[in-house]
């Protein structure tokens, strides 16, 4: 095992333990599994597709509305957040 300078841990494999936590407002998802990528680019795109599916998920209940993610790495520090914001409004029609 390698311990890197950000506080990951690399396995033999050249790869690392990242966890995925979410937030939409109303519930919160801890991740106490983790899994293991790369690198934490890899990470960046799996967190950002997946709060892409959440935000899909959620639309229909609600136009106003926050989505966010972390990526913790094993000393459980934040690697990547990302906030995904929807505000939708209503506009009365134009008369000219």
């Amino acid at each position: 095992m390698l311990f890197l300078t950000n506080g990951s841990i690399l396995s033999k494999a050249g790869l690392m333990k990242l966890y995925f936590d979410f937030d939409d407002g109303r519930t919160q998802f801890r991740d106490e599994e983790g899994i293991d990528l790369p690198n934490v680019e890899a990470a960046q795109t799996e967190v950002l597709k997946t709060l892409a599916e959440i935000a899909k998920d959620a639309l229909p209940k609600s136009d106003q509305q926050a989505f966010n993610a972390s990526v913790r790495n094993t000393s459980g520090n934040i690697v990547y957040s990302v906030e995904v914001t929807v505000s939708g409004e209503w506009h009365e029609p134009s008369l000219l």
